[in-house]
């Protein structure tokens, strides 16, 4: 199918306006990405359009995932972007493994899958999506039958990856959806550090001790559902979940700010030394996502107003995943709830 890239899109910010962060091997990387995944709620074509969009507004940074199932249509818009002048280089592409492909003989084909889907040569960075081997078939009320994490199996995967980088397929790994207490088993034991770890990240669940954590290891925090995710299925939403943007002090802040509360989400990740990606098909929100890292920052004290909202509300409880043993989702985060 042939997507219509050419409805109107928002004036482009200046590239020497938009913040970088420093990796680990010095490289820069925008400090704002865009998100890729569609809630279930957008269609796969809504999604490479919002990216294409996007990338002409100044979006550098594309966040993808075999998972979504959307990377042949997110392919159209970054070949058309490429097409029309933004060069490869100046992109930082990324996506996951998914969970379905963990077995080492599966890795590098998958990962070449996602290539040919997204139309590229190489990704700037690849994450393993869940540190969970996803079994055939389901179980109990359609959740993901899947193994627990086991350090030697997850090294197994890992080291793809960096045979990944050794042979040019990829830049960078990146981890995702890790507790402390995996990341501090995993890194003794590889040989490629990584540089980037994907979590779930906004006001009202900073995780703060484990971003000082990944900071000292000088691997950057890669935020998703930065401002709550607000728009997400029913079956992701639980009792006594809050809403970031409807917190009281966020809200005065976006009024004095004269942006939405969204906006100051995005702020106070990226003031935090967080990389935030979050995902709308809507021009304006993305347009203001962006423009937000290169104006009118948070003061030293808005800043600590909102980090003061912590409540611990995890949106993505990984309650889909399911082993045999497990008390609940919390085992998911390595809770030891049940000791």
């Amino acid at each position: 199918m042939k997507i219509d890239f050419s409805s109107s899109h928002p004036n482009a910010i200046d590239q020497n306006k938009i913040p970088r962060f420093r990796l680990s091997s010095g490289a820069g990387i925008p400090v704002i990405g865009i998100g890729t995944y569609h809630n279930e709620i957008f269609t796969f074509e809504e999604v490479a359009k919002a990216v294409y969009g996007a990338v002409k507004a100044g979006y550098r940074l594309v966040d993808c995932a075999a998972g979504y199932h959307d990377e042949p249509e997110i392919g159209a818009a970054l070949e058309q972007s490429m097409a029309e002048g933004i060069p490869r280089e100046d992109l930082f592409i990324t996506s996951k493994l998914d969970n379905t492909k963990h077995e080492p003989q599966d890795v590098i084909p998958a990962l070449k899958q996602t290539l040919s889907d997204l139309r590229l040569d190489y990704l700037d960075a690849y994450y393993i999506h869940w540190p969970f081997r996803q079994l055939p078939g389901l179980m109990a009320e359609g959740k993901t039958n899947c193994k627990p994490y086991l350090l030697d199996e997850y090294l197994e995967t890992y080291q793809e990856l960096e045979k990944a980088v050794d042979q040019g397929l990829i830049r960078y790994i990146g981890t995702s959806n890790l507790s402390k207490k995996k990341y501090e088993q995993l890194l003794p034991a590889v040989r490629i550090r990584p540089v980037l770890n994907q979590m779930e990240l906004h006001p009202c669940f900073s995780q703060v001790p484990f971003t000082e954590y990944l900071k000292k290891e000088n691997i950057l925090p890669v935020a998703y559902s930065p401002i709550g995710a607000p728009v997400r299925p029913k079956q992701y939403r639980y009792p006594g979940d809050v809403s970031d943007i409807q917190q009281p002090i966020i809200v005065d802040i976006a009024k004095r700010h004269q942006v939405h509360p969204a906006v100051i989400c995005v702020k106070w990740a990226v003031q935090s030394g967080q990389l935030p990606i979050p995902f709308t098909v809507n021009a304006n929100e993305y347009y203001a996502n962006l423009k937000a890292v290169t104006e009118d920052p948070l003061t030293a004290e808005e800043m600590n107003q909102i980090s003061a909202v912590e409540c611990g509300c995890r949106v993505q409880r990984g309650n889909d995943f399911i082993w045999a043993g497990m008390h609940d989702w919390h085992d998911v985060w390595d809770e030891d709830l049940y000791e």
